[in-house]
């Protein structure tokens, strides 16, 4: 994880991923909150199409990773 923040719209969560090994990855991220829904955005937080969707169950969001990938992630989150 490369950085996490408050979307710059302010109603969710934006977090950072980079692939650093050079090899296709799945990776997962686990909140301390409940998540209802996580997308791909782009590096000025706009939706991207045709790109695989993350998988959310719980509190753990999976996506998968190319080599020297840089994914941007918007998270709707449960307030628990």
């Amino acid at each position: 994880m490369s950085g996490i923040k408050q979307a710059e719209d302010g109603k969710n969560l934006i977090i950072r991923l980079a692939e650093v090994s050079g090899k296709e990855t799945m990776a997962e991220v686990t909140l301390p909150v409940g998540v209802i829904n996580a997308n791909r955005v782009n590096i000025i937080e706009l939706p991207m199409e045709s790109v695989d969707k993350p998988v959310v169950n719980g509190k753990n969001i999976r996506v998968r990773l190319k080599p020297h990938e840089i994914v941007t992630l918007s998270i709707v989150t449960r307030n628990e």
